[in-house]
């Protein structure tokens, strides 16, 4: 079922471990542009924005939070 989501939607999904290690990444991974992380890659070498928010990271991986939105972010793919 997630599979059909993050296809009809344009979705990819990080799953990352609580030390931010990335563990499983799937969906429509073109959505990043940048390439996708591999399992052992950590999140904020791969999405530096995510530096500064482990508080709602922390939320987020215990469920007392659904989403974290960062609106605004802009990249130039050429920077990789």
């Amino acid at each position: 079922m997630l599979e059909q989501i993050t296809a009809e939607y344009g979705l990819a999904y990080i799953i990352v471990d609580r030390s931010y290690r990335v563990r499983q990444v799937g969906g429509h991974t073109a959505v990043l542009r940048t390439g996708s992380p591999s399992p052992g890659d950590m999140l904020f070498e791969f999405l530096p924005e995510l530096l500064g928010n482990e508080t709602l990271l922390e939320e987020i991986l215990t469920g007392r939070r659904a989403r974290l939105r960062l609106p605004n972010i802009n990249r130039d793919d050429r920077e990789r």
